[in-house]
């Protein structure tokens, strides 16, 4: 039946207090001179808004009006983007964002940096790139599960993607196999940077492609997760 001392009702190691004004994700909170009352869990933190997996191979990865005013910000973790075979030497994988559907394809200014394991690298940008910000140059096509290529990893923060009275930006920073122009060989690399739709628009949308074919979703499964994150 368990003991219950002035109302409060200890019981199979379960700790029960009735008193005040409980309710489901509240917290005990103390004052200064230690009498405690419920209240409101403390804010912040993430909240998964979507997720998911790619395994078949297609034109471009799109995730359509899930971002919202919900979120000013938001953090998408990226894993295993790679071109597919029908993909040509560039193989640069971008992230495009837009509206519901992405009608249109706006124009981004972004930066990257990048640097590969044999410690060549180099700075590229754009002031108007349709195809969107570019996380990754020459990334390794077809990956497989047992070889050391398996396309682009990474996360992104993102910032009021939602409303027409800021320019979506975001942040990067990703890791995947490279080719090294320079000796004609794939090395590790790492790249990061950032950028933004140059047009103030409500941008409730995102989708990763490559600019010269299609998306591999069949020799491995890429997949991403996004969150947002609360302000309060």
């Amino acid at each position: 039946a368990g003991v219950t001392i002035d109302g409060v009702l200890i019981k199979d190691s379960v700790l029960k207090i009735p008193g005040g004004v409980p309710g489901a994700g509240k917290v005990l909170t103390s004052d200064a001179s230690g009498n405690a009352t419920w209240a409101a869990a403390p804010g912040g933190g993430m909240v998964l808004v979507e997720e998911e997996s790619l395994t078949s191979d297609v034109t471009e990865w799109q995730c359509l009006n899930k971002m919202s005013s919900t979120y000013r910000n938001y953090l998408l973790v990226f894993n295993s983007i790679a071109p597919d075979s029908s993909s040509g030497s560039g193989n640069h994988i971008y992230i495009r964002f837009g509206d519901a559907t992405i009608s249109a394809d706006n124009n981004h200014e972004w930066m990257m940096r990048y640097m590969m394991s044999d410690s060549n690298g180099g700075t590229e940008q754009s002031t108007g790139d349709t195809n969107g910000i570019r996380l990754g140059r020459h990334v390794q096509s077809e990956p497989e599960v047992s070889a050391a290529s398996n396309g682009i990893s990474g996360q992104i923060w993102i910032n009021n993607p939602a409303s027409a009275s800021y320019n979506t930006s975001c942040t990067f920073m990703a890791q995947y196999f490279g080719l090294d122009e320079a000796f004609g060989s794939d090395k590790p690399t790492m790249s990061w940077g950032g950028g933004q739709v140059t047009t103030k628009l409500a941008d409730v949308s995102f989708e990763f492609h490559s600019h010269t074919g299609g998306l591999e979703g069949t020799s491995i499964t890429s997949y991403f997760r996004l969150y947002g994150l609360k302000d309060s």
